[in-house]
């Protein structure tokens, strides 16, 4: 069964690798039809064969040789040329069904299979091609009537009289039955690749939301146009340095920084989701991430004070075969930002302003071990915070401001 499920699907799969959906499922379409129509012709052969051999001759050498011909479709699909594969498919279909007619009569049936021409090439054809489906139609339907009259004329194999009427509604069900199977096969194809579409669709939404917040990719979802730009009237930033690791980097193989460094970022990414913080960016060691942006929060300051401790927690229990320790500077500043995406490939979230540039700088006072806050934030952390003045900083291209120092958390 394993061993029919993979042919099959190689077989309807043939000529697809690579190509757009459209035309990826116009092959596919081409591949079941040029099958079941190969199977149908073997059916038919085995049928004329069982039923009588010597009067059938004709039909039974004539028609391995359109299966055959109908399976020299695939040769042409698997090269990924749909249109070409479509007429020949249409050619074969043509002589297969004129020739039958010709040997068994038109009371046969047989040219009922012709009316599904026109119905698998509206399934088959590009966009731009539709509209001539219309006057294929009608060559078809005019073939169908001069075959049909050329058929009463005379035919080889006349069917015995008392066969006449179960071949004919043998060859009608046969094709009101192939008919449905391709439709349903078709509809099939359908849900594929729609449920291809939308596995593809979630797997760029999960990239999306790897670096862009939810509620910006919204936004980016309703206008794709739109200059995302936000006015934060209130934002905690912090960022995170790893003491120490430039000189160990220096005398540490590369692919051991770059191992440990995932692991780290990887880890305070955990802990920023944990708190419901926004990871802006990494930059070499240093990590910075906000709480109030892009969607605003009332304990945003609580929340990043939290953050920070859980990253010295962090760091004192670290374990690294590579790291001899883990040391953070943790700076924490509260005030007012613009928040936006920048770019059109490879864009990013990101925020700026006076608060962003005062917590960068302030990463000048603060030493291994410790968390610095402004003190706008300190204004807006609960009393669990124990911390302690370091007074009026001097703070190139700020304000003096004074700074608080975060000591322990209850």
């Amino acid at each position: 069964m394993i061993l029919v499920k993979k042919l099959v699907h190689g077989l309807v799969g043939l000529g697809t690798e690579g190509q757009d959906f459209t035309h990826a499922r116009r092959l596919q379409i081409l591949n079941i039809v040029a099958v079941l129509a190969a199977l149908t012709s073997l059916i038919y052969c085995a049928f004329y064969a069982i039923y009588d051999w010597r009067h059938f001759w004709r039909e039974i050498a004539f028609l391995p040789l359109v299966s055959a011909l109908y399976l020299s479709v695939l040769l042409v699909t698997r090269q990924g040329r749909a249109t070409p594969a479509m007429w020949v498919l249409v050619g074969v279909a043509v002589f297969h069904l004129g020739v039958i007619s010709w040997m068994l009569g038109a009371e046969s049936g047989v040219l009922s299979y012709l009316l599904i021409v026109p119905f698998v090439l509206a399934l088959l054809m590009a966009e731009q091609d539709r509209l001539s489906v219309w006057p294929i139609a009608l060559a078809v339907g005019l073939l169908f009537v001069l075959v049909s009259l050329g058929a009463q004329s005379g035919s080889v194999s006349r069917l015995p009289e008392g066969m006449q009427v179960w071949i004919f509604l043998f060859n009608s069900f046969g094709a009101i039955l192939l008919s449905c199977v391709i439709a349903v096969l078709f509809r099939w194809l359908i849900h594929k690749t729609e449920a291809e579409l939308e596995a593809e669709r979630a797997r760029s939404d999960r990239l999306l939301r790897a670096i862009l917040p939810d509620s910006v990719i919204r936004r980016l979802k309703g206008r794709r146009d739109a200059i995302i730009a936000q006015d934060i009237p209130e934002a905690t930033a912090v960022f995170a340095d790893i003491v120490g690791f430039t000189g160990w980097a220096m005398r540490t193989l590369p692919s051991d920084v770059v191992a440990e460094l995932n692991r780290v970022f990887s880890r305070m990414d955990e802990l920023c989701r944990d708190r419901q913080l926004e990871k802006i960016k990494t930059i070499g060691d240093a990590y910075f991430a906000v709480c109030g942006a892009p969607d605003p929060v009332e304990d945003h300051a609580e929340r990043v004070a939290d953050f920070a401790f859980d990253l010295m927690d962090e760091a004192a229990s670290w374990d690294s075969d590579t790291l001899e320790a883990l040391r953070f500077r943790i700076v924490i500043a509260t005030g007012p930002m613009v928040a936006g995406v920048i770019g059109r490939s490879k864009f990013a979230y990101d925020v700026w302003g006076n608060t962003v540039n005062l917590g960068a700088r302030m990463e000048e006072f603060c030493r291994p071990g410790e968390i610095l806050v402004s003190s706008s934030t300190e204004a807006k952390l609960p009393p669990r915070f124990a911390r302690e003045t370091m007074g009026v900083c001097d703070i190139r291209g700020q304000q003096p401001t004074e700074l608080f120092r975060l000591l322990a958390r209850a």
